[in-house]
């Protein structure tokens, strides 16, 4: 097991990477898909932490918001919130530049702020973004991305799925 450890560290080195794990801080906004008119998207705000194994492949997972704008709030005024909880698998177009391509696959478990009120329901959602990776020195790096999110329901009155235009950026520390 040291032995693999090692060759992943020194691979790693040789590679020009980093060796640490990476952090990051998100903003974006999702776009509805449809034309439901009690959803018109919602700002979303996210922390992540994971791992670079080498220069193609990242492996993490993230916590975030998603405020959902507020005709959605339930009988006490409190906004509806989406706190999702994912697994990220990130592979990078390695080409030696400043400017690196990337396409970003999640999926996880989205908990519902409003769960128990007016038959509302949890989900279980994926997203693909494809984007760009903007090294800004050796330890940190701006992300920005777009792409597509699914949401299905699972849970509660609500049947059915959800998509979104998605898009962020994120600064992203790494050692």
């Amino acid at each position: 097991m040291c032995a693999l450890c090692a060759t992943c560290f020194i691979s790693r080195a040789q590679d020009g990477g980093h060796s640490g794990l990476d952090y990051s801080i998100g903003l974006g906004y999702d776009f509805m898909t449809s034309n439901e008119s009690n959803d018109n998207g919602s700002p979303t705000a996210s922390i992540a932490i994971g791992k670079q194994f080498n220069s193609s492949f990242y492996l993490g997972g993230r916590i975030g918001a998603h405020i959902v704008d507020g005709q959605f709030n339930d009988d006490h005024g409190d906004p509806k919130v989406y706190v999702p909880i994912m697994v990220d698998f990130r592979t990078y177009i390695p080409n030696g530049g400043r400017v690196t391509p990337f396409c970003d696959f999640g999926t996880g478990f989205i908990f519902n702020s409003l769960y128990d009120n007016n038959g509302e329901s949890h989900h279980v959602g994926f997203n693909v973004m494809p984007g760009l990776s903007y090294n800004l020195s050796d330890q940190f790096a701006l992300d920005v991305s777009g792409g597509y999110l699914h949401r299905f329901h699972v849970g509660g009155e609500a049947k059915g799925s959800k998509g979104y235009i998605s898009f962020r950026i994120a600064l992203r520390f790494h050692k």
